[in-house]
């Protein structure tokens, strides 16, 4: 079996639905290796086999091959963890097929994946607490403005630059609301905005653990693909992740740990921020009537 991956034109995470669905299949097909052919990209600009492993299963990698394999080349728009997905890619199965049963493996083929001996390293040296709660900050193609906010297709996860600041001002509220501790992880795809929460939180008596990632100001993806996933893995031991996005991220980290996690999503809060997502559903269905 071949898991093709040069379709994906998206992040790290929406590559990873279509990896785990080679994992799912290598399960039901009872194979311990399949090929995988990947490349780095503008939004992914590193690859999984340099940084990740799977329990149990080889990885080989494979940029050619012949038509009549079995291939899963998925994209970013027919790759989503659900139903339709599975009855889409696996139609040679048996059609009485369990497919709620199916979608539970699919999901629990994320645990399958660990980091490399060196992010593992990395990460145990940065002592983490037994328990934690995680923050996760997605600034840079996520941080638009207001015009694009309200004119854009409702189910992209933006944010603008006021309702950022709100999400960091308000971080000890939204801690103290879901937790009693003081231990937080940062992760933070921003140099300047990482900072300023960090040093935020400290000022209000948070003990913060991050990593210290290196940045790329002039690129889409600042960190490279050890940084994110120290910052995946990490937010994945955490209790809950607060997310200013929500997105791939705190829900790869939920499906990859072995407790369940807890996402609170800072889009979905009621504040003075959630009449934009009534106005933006509002000019979409509007647009579509005009057409």
């Amino acid at each position: 079996m071949i898991v093709d991956t040069t379709l994906m034109r998206s992040g790290f995470c929406d590559r990873l639905r279509q990896i785990t669905f080679g994992i799912l299949i290598s399960k039901f097909k009872k194979e311990k290796m399949f090929y995988i052919n990947e490349k780095k990209t503008e939004e992914c600009p590193f690859l999984f086999t340099d940084h990740c492993k799977i329990k149990k299963i080889k990885l080989k990698k494979k940029k050619t091959y012949k038509k009549d394999k079995v291939v899963i080349r998925m994209s970013s728009y027919d790759s989503e963890i659900s139903i339709n997905t599975i009855k889409k890619y696996l139609p040679k199965f048996n059609k009485k097929l369990n497919y709620n049963r199916v979608l539970k493996k699919w999901k629990n083929s994320y645990k399958e994946i660990y980091p490399n001996k060196n992010i593992k390293k990395k990460i145990n040296n940065l002592k983490l607490p037994s328990k934690y709660i995680g923050v996760h900050i997605r600034a840079t193609d996520k941080l638009v403005p207001l015009f694009t906010k309200l004119f854009e297709i409702p189910s992209k996860t933006t944010i603008i630059n006021s309702q950022l600041n709100l999400f960091i001002k308000s971080l000890d509220t939204q801690i103290y609301s879901n937790s009693n501790t003081k231990n937080i992880y940062l992760s933070c795809d921003d140099k300047n905005i990482k900072k300023i929460t960090l040093s935020s939180l400290k000022k209000k008596g948070f003990k913060v653990f991050f990593n210290q990632s290196k940045f790329s100001g002039n690129k889409l993806r600042q960190t490279s693909g050890e940084d994110f996933l120290i910052d995946l893995f990490c937010l994945s031991r955490s209790k809950i992740i607060i997310s200013s996005t929500g997105g791939g991220v705190p829900l790869t980290a939920s499906l990859i740990s072995n407790k369940k996690i807890v996402i609170k999503n800072f889009l979905d809060e009621i504040n003075i921020f959630y009449l934009l997502k009534i106005l933006n559903n509002f000019i979409f269905y509007l647009r579509k009537l005009i057409k």
